[in-house]
């Protein structure tokens, strides 16, 4: 038993083993924003032919605008340009028939929202789903009012949500070629107070990718932040895919490490309160869903932070927030997830 009383199975959902560790690849592992793992994965289901290609995602700048793109790649160097995460909420539909064209396995990473809506493809081959570890994503009004604090974005040619150690750099590329970090966390603040979040994001209580052959995502716990490279997390979901990542590290392709799920459960804490209790208690609120577990008083209160900082995020005023010193910014956003973490 774990967090207040419930399995590891109702955080988690059924699986397989649980590990965590890294690609050995350094290229992968430095244009990765975590441990290079579902990168690293691709390569290995590609190269040794138990796939054909992969559906994947990259962000590209439109006319001043991050748009991201879901794509297929086939190739070493279309899963490179692929490696590094997307904070912006998008829907995978638009390939859809691209997909059904495909005529050998492939594997999917995505969402699990993603995935739903993948869920009625018209396919007889083999689909591998590769699942990513989702606490919300945000809708591209928030990056691009973060950015515009920082260039004016006209001149943006192409940005990085996340690379480096633990929670890392963003980056930005500008039309001149000249580039320049600034901290992952800079945007991280207000995504972590849910400003601009979808209302969709509202009623999922999947966190880790529950319906998906195999799962990754961070390791936020003390014990990996010293350690040389960063860590990803892995719920393997069957045993085919247990068996693949064994086969990788008994190839050296990864470092591997078996892992207690309630490592898991700890390192994702606070977004797994979220999704299996606050989301309840917003569907109480909104009138639409009755909970089904008993909830907290602070679960509550969460959750009416939550749908005020959204309602917030809309307003004139949000511009005036953004310039705040990130301080003030810090000890609000320490406020709203004290509230989740119990």
């Amino acid at each position: 038993m774990t967090l207040r009383s419930k399995s590891i199975d109702y955080y988690l959902g059924n699986f397989d083993r649980c590990f965590c560790g890294y690609t050995n690849d350094q290229l992968v592992r430095e244009k990765a924003a975590s441990g290079g793992m579902v990168s690293q994965l691709l390569l290995h289901l590609l190269e040794n032919k138990h796939i054909t290609a992969a559906i994947v995602s990259k962000l590209e700048v439109v006319n001043g605008k991050l748009r991201p793109q879901p794509f297929i790649a086939r190739s070493r160097k279309d899963i490179l340009s692929s490696g590094s995460s997307i904070y912006i909420d998008f829907a995978m539909t638009p390939i859809t028939k691209q997909i059904e064209e495909i005529t050998g396995p492939l594997a999917i990473v995505a969402l699990p929202c993603q995935l739903k809506t993948l869920a009625n493809l018209n396919k007889t081959n083999k689909i591998i789903t590769i699942g990513l570890f989702c606490g919300h994503t945000s809708n591209s009004e928030l990056i691009e009012s973060v950015l515009k604090n920082k260039i004016d974005l006209k001149n943006l040619k192409d940005f990085c949500f996340r690379r480096g150690h633990w929670r890392g750099q963003s980056q930005i590329t500008l039309k001149s070629k000249e580039t320049f970090d600034f901290p992952y966390f800079d945007f991280g603040l207000f995504q972590n107070i849910f400003f601009h979040m979808p209302k969709k994001c509202l009623y999922c209580q999947d966190h880790s990718a529950e319906n998906f052959d195999i799962s990754f995502g961070d390791l936020w716990l003390k014990k990996f932040r010293k350690k040389k490279f960063k860590y990803s997390a892995i719920i393997s979901r069957n045993k085919k895919m247990s068996d693949i990542i064994s086969k990788m590290s008994d190839r050296n392709e990864i470092y591997l490490e078996p892992l207690d799920p309630q490592k898991i459960i700890s390192s994702q804490k606070r977004p797994l309160i979220y999704h299996k209790f606050t989301v309840q208690a917003i569907g109480k609120i909104n009138n639409s869903s009755q909970p089904k577990d008993s909830l907290a008083w602070n679960d509550y209160i969460a959750a009416q932070l939550i749908l005020f900082n959204m309602a917030l995020a809309e307003k004139k005023i949000a511009n005036l927030i953004y310039k705040l010193p990130k301080e003030l910014l810090f000890l609000y956003m320490v406020f709203v997830r004290s509230f989740l973490s119990f």
